[in-house]
């Protein structure tokens, strides 16, 4: 397995704080913001707030995008790592010729 550099490392965590913290600020504008007084169809107050809703979803359907992904590396991983001893079985007429020469 290989190690991450330092600089990789600084760089995740800068990219991980910056996440959450776009979330926290996100989830605090939307919480300060939900009883202002609407000023109708032209109010900027509710182009952020549907802005920042929207915002909140992708990060949802992202997150989810990502979570999906690592779980199907992992589970390959533990596939090939399972399998690494054993020979890769072929079953076409040629596979089978080439393993009974071998």
């Amino acid at each position: 397995m290989q190690r991450w550099s330092p600089q990789r490392r600084r760089l995740a965590l800068f990219l991980l704080s910056f996440f959450v913290l776009a979330l926290l600020l996100t989830h605090c504008f939307i919480l300060t913001s939900m009883t202002h007084e609407c000023l109708g169809p032209g109010c900027r107050i509710c182009s952020m707030l549907r802005s920042a809703a929207v915002f909140l979803s992708q990060i949802k359907i992202g997150a989810y995008a990502v979570s999906i992904a690592g779980i199907a590396l992992y589970c390959a991983a533990c596939v090939v790592a399972a399998y690494r001893d054993q020979p890769v079985v072929v079953s076409t007429l040629i596979g089978i010729k080439v393993r009974l020469n071998s």
